[in-house]
């Protein structure tokens, strides 16, 4: 996985993504349906939907995807009654 296509986002083996949540993988985004048992290497296996081909499930290891680096609906957006402006 090359971290320059998703600036910021890290690694799922350093932020472990919740199902339901948007991921980025080689075949392009993805969302996580579930979580299931670990790989070889002690990563964590992840069902995948590829959001081009809802249907079909996909599978990667967490360390093969990119997840942002919190979970977007807790990122606190900044407005001006926030910033003082």
């Amino acid at each position: 996985m090359n971290p320059a296509m998703c600036p910021g986002w890290v690694s799922g083996e350093v932020r472990l993504p919740e199902p339901g949540e948007r991921v980025y993988t080689t075949e392009g985004p993805a969302e996580v349906k579930r979580m299931l048992g670990k790989t070889d290497s002690g990563g964590r296996l992840l069902e995948l939907y590829l959001l081009a081909a809802p249907r079909s499930p996909f599978f990667a290891s967490a360390g093969n995807i990119l997840v942002a680096p919190v979970l977007l609906e807790d990122a606190v957006v900044l407005d001006e009654t926030t910033t003082g402006g």
